[in-house]
């Protein structure tokens, strides 16, 4: 059974029942050299969001919660937020490319079990996304795949607009939902941003925007 927790000011997911040493994950905010990368944190957002439907004695901790708990090292998320490891995700704007440097960290030790070195197109960061999600599924052995969606290339730019928006909370969920709606149009298929869709309307009712926004959420859902 998935379920959420509250703590410490942050919301994770986590599979209970599970057999194997318990892991959370904390994502930690980007790091970018030099040009700004605005979709950077939304990449690994979707990360995140993919890893939440692992199945395994597994959690993550999102990006928005540490940075939400001003947590930006290993060592304090292990401090604040209990994590066991931490991954760390520098960018680099090269020409039309983006270079890569992530490692994932074992909170206590400081120890780097797995880094992932390379230079992706930016026309195409969904190839990044998928790197870094196989980059933790290998690490730590997760059983399941970590995301059965899929998107167009040409939709994902948006729909990482989108989710470097939703990450701003209610402020920002106007352009959020314009970002997610241009990745729907462009791929109708993928289920992807449909659910971003639901989500943002849910915070907007959390919020106190109004019932309509129930009604909102429902559309999109059903057209899973």
């Amino acid at each position: 059974m998935l379920t959420v927790i509250p703590a410490a000011g942050f919301t994770a997911w986590q599979w209970q029942h599970d057999n194997g040493p318990k892991v959370r994950l904390a994502m930690l905010p980007v790091s970018v050299e030099g040009t700004p990368i605005p979709a950077g944190n939304g990449i690994i957002d979707d990360v995140a969001s993919r890893l939440s439907g692992v199945r395994g004695n597994f959690l993550v901790i999102s990006s928005v919660d540490a940075q939400r708990n001003r947590v930006d090292t290993p060592q304090k998320a292990r401090a604040v937020l209990g994590a066991t490891h931490a991954l760390k995700t520098s960018l680099r704007k090269s020409g039309e490319d983006i270079v890569v440097l992530a490692s994932i960290v074992e909170a206590g030790s400081g120890i780097t079990m797995r880094e992932l070195k390379g230079t992706y197109a930016a026309a195409n960061v969904s190839v990044l996304a998928n790197a870094l999600t196989a980059t933790i599924t290998g690490a730590f052995q997760l059983r399941g795949a970590a995301s059965n969606e899929s998107m167009s290339p040409a939709a994902y730019p948006d729909y990482i607009q989108g989710m470097a928006f939703k990450r701003r909370g209610v402020t920002q969920a106007n352009e959020a939902i314009a970002a997610f709606a241009r990745a729907a149009a462009i791929d109708p298929k993928s289920a992807m941003p449909h659910a971003r869709l639901a989500e943002i309307d849910m915070q907007k009712f959390d919020a106190g925007f109004g019932r309509e926004w129930i009604d909102r959420a429902e559309s999109p859902l059903e057209r899973l």
